[in-house]
């Protein structure tokens, strides 16, 4: 590259980062913040916290940066793969996994219907951020319910293990078709 040309791309990376919002900015962060722990959070069990974090450095950049695309799907499914191979499967980490993996997924969708230099209202962010923990909140309860079936009713058959899981992602899409249809 020419100096010319790389003197080009300063002026214009400078002209976009004082046309850059600090909504949509926030959005773009929430995407990376959220990829970087979850990616810990899988990986840690298996190869340690300090390479974890070494990894979770590099991986949750190309969701931060192009949402639209596939890169924040690959996280996940990066996410849960690691998760599942290390056997490591506590309900604790397995909410936390999930948590983070949904919040990271709807950040994504966020950033994607708005550019970084976009100015973002409150009532945008705080709408998504109520509507998440709402999510997260009945999540919790039906992963608390689920935990605790084996201490209510002992040791039994697993396939009524199951049956209550099953049970318990149909109330949680059910309370998710509640949340859309009142638009929260």
């Amino acid at each position: 590259m020419n100096d010319s040309r790389l003197a080009q791309r300063y002026h214009q990376g400078r002209a976009w980062l004082r046309r850059t919002q600090p909504g949509a900015m926030a959005v773009r962060t929430s995407v990376y913040v959220t990829g970087f722990l979850a990616v810990v959070t899988a990986a840690a069990p298996a190869i340690g916290a300090a390479r974890a974090a070494g990894f979770a450095l590099v991986l949750p950049i190309l969701p931060t940066v192009r949402p639209m695309k596939v890169w924040p799907t690959a996280l996940i499914v990066t996410c849960v793969a690691v998760w599942a191979l290390t056997g490591e499967h506590s309900y604790a980490l397995a909410f936390l996994l999930g948590a983070l993996l949904y919040t990271h997924h709807t950040s994504a969708a966020q950033a994607v219907t708005m550019r970084t230099d976009t100015y973002v209202t409150p009532e945008v962010v705080t709408g998504w951020a109520r509507r998440t923990g709402l999510v997260l909140l009945a999540a919790a309860a039906a992963s608390a319910l689920v935990g605790l079936l084996p201490r209510l009713f002992g040791r039994t058959d697993a396939i009524a293990y199951g049956l209550a899981g099953l049970a318990a992602v149909v109330g949680l899409g059910g309370v998710l078709a509640w949340l859309v249809f009142r638009k929260l």
